[in-house]
């Protein structure tokens, strides 16, 4: 279940993001559609694009915050892969994890990765 706390922000139509992990690696790029957010890892400083209603499904506000969220807290399917691998993540562009990173899988049906140390860094096992 993700725990780690994010901030947000509404994209530019047609903004490109880079994900870049704290380690250097680029995991993956996408592009924003006008109405989409632009969501970092205060921890790590990664950033993602995600489309409005998924945003709103999975994120609340945190009161008193101007551009800070919470997670809502649904349950993932988080698998650890044991060597490097890529893939074809939701959003239609390749993501690369490297072994010891997770594949996630949400109850929607959703598929993305996140090295390790994002990964420990905002969600927790249970």
């Amino acid at each position: 279940m993700k725990f780690g706390t994010v901030r947000a922000k509404i994209a530019d139509d047609g903004e490109k993001i880079q994900t870049i992990l704290k380690d250097g690696t680029n995991e993956t790029s996408n592009v924003a559609s006008g109405g989409d957010y632009i969501v970092t890892n205060p921890v790590s400083g990664e950033s993602w694009i995600i489309d409005k209603d998924k945003f709103e499904k999975k994120y609340q506000k945190i009161e008193g915050k101007s551009d800070e969220y919470k997670p809502k807290g649904a349950p993932v399917k988080a698998i650890v892969v044991d060597k490097n691998v890529r893939f074809i993540a939701s959003w239609g562009e390749e993501q690369r994890i490297g072994k010891g990173g997770y594949i996630i899988e949400t109850k929607d049906g959703e598929r993305y990765g996140n090295a390790k140390d994002e990964f420990e860094s905002t969600y927790s096992r249970y």
